[in-house]
């Protein structure tokens, strides 16, 4: 109950600022002015639904305000990922296209599996991104 409580005060502005997780992103329909990014999104799909909150409540605006999005990148494959989004947003590519180059760029710039070992680390393809294009 509280969650839905918190939700509401957002809703009705008693509250300014609602963190949430990446399920909020296709869960919660709200009006939005500016969304951040702590975790830079790998694909495509994803980074819509997120980023649309904004788009959405100014679409249909009577105002000249416009909408933010703040994105945290903290390694050079989220640059290379945002400057593959502003292009294709500039030439209107297709969906898929981009999807399919942030997969290419995505695993281009992972750590080879014996890299990441000697690291102290070990990946797995569970915490690998999804990077199929998703209709919705």
């Amino acid at each position: 109950m509280e969650r839905r409580q918190r939700f509401k005060d957002f809703q009705n502005e008693k509250a300014r600022i609602l963190l949430c997780t990446d399920v909020a992103s296709r869960g919660l329909d709200t009006n939005v002015d500016h969304v951040i990014n702590f975790d830079f999104l790998m694909n495509l799909t994803d980074y819509l639904h997120r980023v649309g909150r904004t788009g959405r409540v100014r679409a249909g605006a009577q105002n000249s305000e416009t909408s933010e999005t703040t994105s945290f990148m903290t390694h050079n494959r989220d640059v290379r990922m945002a400057l593959i989004i502003e292009e294709a947003a500039r030439t209107q590519e297709s969906a898929k296209t981009v999807e399919a180059r942030m997969a290419k760029q995505w695993h281009k710039s992972r750590p080879e599996p014996e890299v990441a070992q000697r690291r102290g680390r070990h990946l797995t393809s569970r915490q690998a991104p999804d990077m199929r294009v998703r209709s919705t």
